[in-house]
This record gives structure tokens, sequence and C-alpha cells, in this order.
């Protein structure tokens, strides 16, 4: 369990931004990230690898969202399933990738009603993107107590009770801002070199530049540091570790075509 202090905004003003400005460059980077990493859309319902019925860029559908989301959409169950009565030429309609970058951005804006607290004013479009990105693949609940969210959103301090670790002061949180991405890069609770991928994109999109593949560490690259002082009282700085990006960084599952993609993706955006 994470223990973390939150202050200001709410993730659902990340909602609002995305419904009222759905043509807006955060709109259009947020869509561009996750299609990214979601991958060739499901144009009819299918199951993915889970075995979860999902339509279109990793909505997973509930029987509710017939008469709902979906119908409203013009995605309702009768457009893939033969109904009743049908007549004997029926066929169904799959979606076109328009569509299902529409429902996307349903989803994107539905899930971020259900958020925590951002204060979006304070970020920039891609800070906008990286952070939706992360709370679509790793959901609300997990991302309204995450180590980002405390960060930006401007706390003081932040407990792990994971780590054993405590973050205070506003150098830590700010590195913490940027490491916290790494910190989510398990699936079933294993390492996942492609989750390792996602969230170093997710992190250069956030920090708006990427490292190169054959560059030094990301504490390096990045270079936090906070002052503090030595036994004398003399303030000196003080190198901040990204220690769990560093490791992956280093981790020979984590490879240069990982690296030099995730660049890529950020590129991209």
């Amino acid at each position: 369990m994470i223990r973390q202090n939150l202050k200001l905004g709410s993730l659902a003003l990340i909602a609002s931004f995305l419904a009222n400005a759905a043509n807006t460059q955060a709109s259009d980077a947020s869509v561009s990230l996750i299609k990214r990493f979601e991958g060739d859309p499901f144009l009819m319902p299918g199951n993915d690898p889970a075995g979860i019925l999902t339509l279109g860029y990793g909505h997973r559908v509930y029987p509710e969202d017939w008469g709902g989301v979906l119908a409203e959409l013009g995605m309702g169950k009768a457009r893939f399933y033969k109904p009743q009565g049908a007549d004997d030429d029926w066929e169904p309609s799959p979606l076109d990738e328009p569509e299902a970058a529409e429902l996307l951005r349903a989803d994107i804006t539905n899930r971020a009603d259900v958020a925590g607290v951002v204060p979006v004013d304070d970020l920039t479009d891609n800070q906008i993107a990286a952070l939706t990105s992360l709370a679509f693949n790793i959901g609300m609940g997990a991302f309204s107590s995450s180590p980002v969210c405390a960060a930006v959103c401007g706390s003081d301090s932040y407990h792990s009770d994971a780590l054993g670790t405590d973050f205070a002061g506003p150098a830590q949180m700010r590195m913490l801002s940027h490491e916290g991405f790494a910190w989510y890069r398990r699936a079933g609770g294993v390492v996942m070199p492609g989750m390792i991928k996602r969230r170093f994109a997710e992190m250069y999109v956030f920090a708006g530049r990427a490292m190169g593949a054959d560059e030094d560490s990301p504490s390096d690259f990045f270079g936090f540091t906070e002052t503090v002082e030595d036994d004398g009282g003399a303030a000196e700085e003080k190198p901040l570790l990204m220690t769990i990006s560093d490791q992956n960084w280093a981790n020979g599952n984590f490879t240069v075509a990982h690296k030099t993609e995730a660049q890529e993706i950020a590129e991209s955006v």
C-alpha cells in the first residue's frame, strides 16, 4: 500500500479540458500517445489476450455499455451481432479507425471524470498527455495515489511503504514527478520490458525531451539535485538518483531497441 498527501485541483479538470477542446494539441497528444501503446484497434468486438471482450483501442465492453456509451456513439450491439428477425443478408458493420479513435477520446474523458487531483492550468499539453496515458493504463485509483500525482499536485512529501522510503522537499518531489512513472512497470507482478518502454516514453513526453538509446543513466541525463548542508553547515549540491529508472535503463531486458522505440514514441507526440 502506498500513502501520500495530495493537494489542489481535480483530475476531472483533465476530463473538462479534453471534452471541451477535443481538437486541441493536448487532446490529440493524449490520443496519439495512448494509441501507440494500445496497438491496432478491435474493429469488431473480440477478446484481448486476457480474454476480456474489447472494442476499439482497449475499450473493455461491459453489458451496460451496449445501452450506454457505445449506443450513444452509434456502436450498439445490433451493429455487430445479428438481431433476432434480421434479414438473411444482414452483415455486421465494423468500426473504422476514426470511430475507434472517437471511442478512445470518450474513454479518456470518462476515465478522467473519476480521477483524483491535478492542477492542469500549471501543466503543458504534453504533460497532460503523459499523465492521461499513465492514468488510462494503470487506472484512476492507482493514479490518484501515485507518486507522480502527488508530486504534480504540489505535495511536499510522499511515503512509499513498498520501498520503505520517504520523499520530502521541492527537489525530491520534482524528481519524483518524473521518476514516479517508472514505478509502474509490472504486469501480473512481473517486470515487463514493454511496460518499461511505455513508462520511459511517458516520462520523456512529460519532461519534453528524450534521451538517446546510448546515453548515460536517467539520473545523469535529468541531473536532479538538491541543496544539503554538510557536517560543517556549508550548503552543497547533492545529486538525486532516479534509482528505479537507472536500474531499468541498465537492465538487460530493456534493450537498445526498446530505448530507441521509447525515444521515437516520445518524439512523435
